[in-house]
Parts: structure tokens; sequence; C-alpha cells
């Protein structure tokens, strides 16, 4: 109940009545507890229930697994699963049905294949019919995400209303693959009308990416000042994520105001992320206002903050 609720705080006080009780260790409390911080959004404090399981029972993993999909951690599901793996937990339907969406949403066709053949050889393939045949909330998402990702915004909102016509109910991560298609692709009134559709309808799925998503839509079609209202109007604390998107849409269409007051929150939010102060000098330099943009590198360095090196990443890619 209290993930359903993402009550926080409740869930922590039953968690230290579980302690008190010395049934936190049962695999069923564990399990619920992983779930619950993931979420209420404290990954953090998911994983460490996680670490102090037992890593040979399947539902555990299962459910952090599903937590990392829930906090938008893909790679860190994959690297889990890859785990999983190498220390020989059984796998079950629930497993895949756990990280094919992490699959789906790194949108990487080397790995997609290489866990489409695991599945087959692993004599999971029945699972891959009953997905295509009974399409559940997992196969539906995966697929709107796989669109999304590869710039088909039309198609992945026509799949959304194929799935929502028959009554499948879309959940948060549903709503943020859809929301990001529409973002990439251009389609603003779309967007907008299917966000008033969550506010109407699901509001209860409301979470921060969503607001993110909106945020980045209206900032690429120049639309800041509908941004910034928006921001000022949601029921929760704007995060770093939101102020963020603000903020590279003011780099972009030049737009100093605006840019201020984002880059404002960023530097109390993260303090000590230079992309924050390097955008806003970005700003202030396309403008002419060299000076300003001179100050925002001395706080940088009043601060400490140093500009992170440019690097190349060399990916080994398995299973």
């Amino acid at each position: 109940m209290c993930a359903i609720l993402h009550d926080l705080k409740l869930g922590k006080c039953l968690h230290g009545w579980a302690i008190h009780q010395y049934i936190d260790c049962d695999v069923n409390v564990e399990t619920a507890l992983i779930d619950l911080y993931a979420k209420c959004n404290s990954f953090r404090l998911s994983f460490r229930v996680f670490s102090r399981t037992s890593k040979k029972r399947t539902v555990p993993w299962n459910a952090i697994l599903s937590g990392c999909i829930h906090n938008k951690l893909a790679r860190e599901a994959i690297e889990l699963f890859k785990q999983m793996h190498l220390e020989a937990v059984k796998l079950n339907d629930a497993t895949w049905k756990s990280i094919l969406p992490a699959y789906a949403i790194e949108a990487d066709m080397h790995q997609a294949m290489n866990i489409h053949g695991y599945l087959i050889r692993s004599g999971h393939q029945g699972l891959l019919e009953n997905l295509t045949l009974n399409r559940d909330i997992v196969s539906w998402s995966v697929i709107i995400a796989g669109y999304g990702k590869h710039g088909h915004g039309e198609a992945a909102l026509s799949l959304f209303n194929q799935m929502v016509r028959p009554g499948v109910k879309p959940n948060e991560v549903t709503f943020t693959s859809v929301l990001h298609a529409c973002g990439h692709a251009g389609l603003v009134d779309d967007g907008l009308n299917l966000f008033n559709f969550m506010q109407k309808n699901h509001q209860e799925s409301l979470r921060t990416d969503h607001y993110t998503c909106i945020v980045d839509l209206l900032g690429r079609a120049n639309r800041l000042e509908e941004a910034y209202e928006l921001i000022s109007t949601m029921p929760f604390e704007a995060s770093s994520a939101v102020w963020g998107a603000l903020l590279g849409a003011c780099v972009i269409h030049e737009n100093v105001e605006l840019g201020e007051i984002a880059a404002k929150w960023l530097f109390e939010l993260e303090p000590e992320n230079s992309g924050n102060y390097v955008l806003m000098g970005n700003i202030y330099s396309a403008v002419g206002r060299f000076d300003d943009g001179e100050k925002v590198r001395q706080m940088m360095s009043n601060i400490g903050v140093v500009k992170a090196p440019a690097n190349s990443v060399v990916d080994v890619r398995s299973l």
C-alpha cells in the first residue's frame, strides 16, 4: 500500500517496525521494501535493501530490476541482469518482463539481437509468443519506447492510442516514453494533449519525469514562458532535471532572463555540476554579455568547480 501511495515516510516507519520484529530478512518483506523505495524514487535505499538479500533468490532480483526501470536506470538494470546470470540465479518470466524494457530503452540493436537469441536458447520462446499475443503493459511500453527512441513520434503515439483503446492502463514508464517521443518528434500539441489527459485521468501517475518531458517539449518549440509557467505550478518541487530542461532550451533560443532563473536553481541543487555553469556562460556569450560570462567562470573558480574534460567510451557488449 505504501508503494502504491508513494508514502516514503510511512514506508520507512514500517521498515523500522519490521526490523524490530526480526522479519526484515523475510524474502517477501525484502521484496516489498525494494519495491517500495524504488517507487518512492529512493533507489539508493532500494539497492541498500537488495544488497543485504540472499543473492540466490530470484524474487529480490526481479524487484531490483523493475526498480531500475522505474527510476530510468536502464543501463544499471542490464548490468545487474548480467550479474544475475553470472551468479546462476534462476530466471523466470517475471525476470524477462522486468529486464526487456531496459534493452528497449537502450535501443542498441546489437544488444537487442543478443538478448533475443539468449531468450530463444534458454527456452523462453513461449514468453516471446505470449508477449506478442497477449499485449500487456510491459510489451506495449517496450515497443512504444523503441519507436520513440528512434524518433518515430507519430508511430509511438499511434501505438499508445491503440493500447488505451481496449482498456490497457498505461503506467508511468509508458507515459514517459510517449511524451519523450512527442518531444523529439516536435509533436507539441499532441504531447500537451496527452499531458492534459494525464492530469485529468491519471493524476496519480504524474512524476517529475513527465514534467521534464513537457518542459523539454515546450522549450524545443521556443515556448519558454509556457514552460516556466508549468514549472511554477508543479504540485511538487522541481528537480534539477526539470530546471536543466529549461536551461537547455534557453541556450538554444538565447533567452537570458529565464536562463538566469533556471541557472540559479541549478546552482543551488547541483553546485558541483560544471555543465550548468558552462551552459549559462554560453547564453551570455551568445548575446554578447561577455562580462557576465566571465563572472560565471569566476564563480566556478571560487567554489572549486572544474569543467569536466571530454572523453571517449568503449562499450564492451555481452548478453
